[in-house]
């Protein structure tokens, strides 16, 4: 077991030192877009890995343009993702589920949209959780588009652009360990959301 899990880290650190190759091109941005977009269907690394990148390697004063693309793009794939589990579930979309071994996780999204859809994407979306497995799951139980949309829209802009302008404040120090503070943050609030939310609910039943 230790063995699997090691290739699969294997893996991962070629997948980002080959997509950290691209933070430097003078196409950094088209690249950005490209891998946000294919990271919300089926991508295993978070384009914030791409982003921190580029906006370390002297691009600060251009954060909210990296953020916005990211954002953008990112929504995007969440969308293609949707349309994937829409109409191509048991094709295209069982590829994906068996490639990461994602079944019972499915099932899980499935059972946190029957409690609230909106704020399961938004959880997803603004959390380190995997984006993408909310995305095939939002098209396969046929969630209502406009939350999708509006709960991603939401929690990919509020996830990019806090770390985009996160990694403009500290300016030259490093930006990596300061992200896990971010993605705890981002838990912290998540929980906090969840929470309020049930209270609500179980207050309107009282």
């Amino acid at each position: 077991m230790q063995s699997i899990f090691r290739k699969i880290s294997l893996v991962n650190d070629r997948l980002k030192a080959w997509m950290m190759g691209y933070a430097e091109s003078r196409h950094a941005s088209y690249w950005l877009s490209f891998f946000a977009f294919i990271e919300a269907s089926f991508f295993p690394l978070p384009p914030s890995t791409l982003m921190t990148a580029i906006i370390t390697s002297g691009q600060r004063h251009r954060w909210i343009f990296y953020a916005t693309i990211t954002t953008i793009f990112s929504v995007l794939g969440g969308l293609f993702g949707y349309l994937i589990g829409f109409v191509f579930f048991d094709t295209v979309g069982q590829i994906i589920i068996k490639t990461y071994d994602l079944s019972d996780e499915i099932i899980k999204v499935g059972s946190q949209f029957d409690a609230n859809a909106f704020i399961s994407i938004l959880v997803a979306a603004f959390t380190p959780i995997p984006y993408k497995v909310f995305t095939l799951a939002a098209g396969f139980f046929k969630i209502d588009l406009f939350t999708f949309i509006t709960a991603s829209v939401i929690g990919r802009g509020l996830r990019f652009y806090i770390v985009a302008w996160f990694l403009n404040f500290v300016e030259e120090r490093t930006g990596d360990k300061y992200i896990k503070h971010i993605n705890t943050l981002a838990i912290a609030v998540a929980l906090l959301v969840i929470i309020y939310f049930i209270w609500k609910i179980f207050t309107a039943l009282l």
